[in-house]
């Protein structure tokens, strides 16, 4: 599906050593996991769409997630039916980070594996993933009703961290309870 010799040597490099992390660890990192407070200023194209732009005040349907993903990542896929039930629940919106991908790499993969996203900013160059501490993906963070970053996770999302760390938050934030979340 891929033609992996397109893909740039960083690129593969982080894409290796974030599933060697993965696989070792289980739990990820302190930079990305640690960061709280505001989504760091912004502008990026989306990924569907290189004409339009999105700033952290386009993430205007709080709470949600915003997972930072990528096609080159094997563990992001680890997740992508979970964020896939997730979007047609409806009842938190996703928004996505394209991290250090080929945008045409990226369509493709959103295209095959399906888009849970509200809409994927295209962070190319990798700037937005560093402002929030990235340092393996997929990251993901909850955005607050405030748009504030009340949590951080490194690894891949499963049913366990949802029960156990994000729908508590989110209920905090006043959403209906677990029951109605999952």
């Amino acid at each position: 599906m891929f033609d992996i010799s397109k893909i740039p040597k960083r690129l593969l490099l982080v894409g290796i050593v974030t599933a060697v992390v993965v696989s070792i660890s289980g739990r990820l990192g302190t930079g990305a996991a640690a960061y709280r407070g505001d989504l760091p200023d912004f502008e990026l194209e989306t990924v569907s769409n290189a004409e339009k732009l999105a700033t952290a005040a386009s993430f205007a349907k709080l709470p949600a997630l915003v997972n930072v993903w990528a096609s080159w990542c094997i563990a992001c896929r680890d997740e992508h039916l979970l964020l896939i039930e997730l979007a047609k629940s409806g009842r938190i919106t996703l928004y996505g980070v394209n991290y250090l991908d080929v945008r045409e790499d990226a369509n493709r993969w959103l295209d095959y594996f399906g888009d849970p996203y509200e809409f994927s900013v295209y962070d190319q160059e990798g700037r937005l993933g560093d402002s929030l501490g990235i340092e393996v993906i997929p990251a993901t963070y909850l955005l607050g009703p405030d748009g504030r970053i009340r949590y951080g996770h490194v690894g891949p999302l499963n049913d366990k961290l949802l029960q156990e760390e994000i729908w508590p938050r989110v209920v905090e934030m006043g959403r209906p309870n677990n029951e109605t979340l999952r």
